[in-house]
């Protein structure tokens, strides 16, 4: 708990550049990573089963894997980063931010484009979030909230550019309510 990875710059880690397993109140705060991940889903920076964790004015590219992955989280705070380019593993759908069981979460001043796969910023299973004043762009989803076997109740989507985004230019929503836009 309250750990703190900062100024750091991590290159071809086999699996995750970053793993948070439950751990609370984590920092990564001006990181830059490329190149991580390998033969599983894992890639860039994974906050599992932890609270009230940051990942905030970092670069975050060219992973094999989904870039940040939050999963099974709440009061997680992504701010002020450069995600893009991160995919590499055909059948997973990587994607560049992507939060899934996570609750209470914001998103927010990030730079998101060129998710191959899927989606730039992608949210499901969960309850809450807000995504406010991202610019996402060049992804086929721009922003997915929600899916029929996991919904995301009660986001706010306030003050994003979308921009280039391919079959869902803007925002995708599917089987979620209270999605306050």
């Amino acid at each position: 708990n309250y750990i703190t990875i900062e100024d750091v710059e991590i290159i071809h880690a086999n699996r995750m550049g970053i793993l948070n397993d439950a751990g609370t109140n984590w920092m990564v705060d001006g990181i830059t990573m490329t190149y991580c991940g390998g033969l599983t889903k894992e890639g860039g920076v994974l906050y599992i089963g932890g609270n009230n964790s940051t990942v905030q004015n970092s670069t975050i590219t060219k992973n094999s894997g989904d870039g940040i992955y939050v999963y099974n989280c709440s009061g997680v705070t992504i701010d002020n980063n450069t995600v893009h380019t991160n995919d590499g593993l055909s059948g997973y759908n990587d994607d560049n931010i992507q939060f899934d069981n996570a609750s209470t979460f914001t998103c927010s001043n990030n730079t998101v484009y060129q998710a191959t796969e899927k989606g730039c910023v992608i949210a499901t299973g969960g309850t809450g979030g807000t995504f406010e004043y991202n610019t996402i762009s060049d992804c086929p989803y721009g922003l997915s909230i929600g899916a029929s076997t996991a919904p995301q109740n009660n986001a706010v989507v306030r003050y994003n550019i979308f921009e280039d985004n391919g079959e869902y230019g803007a925002i995708k929503t599917g089987f979620s309510t209270g999605i306050d836009i």
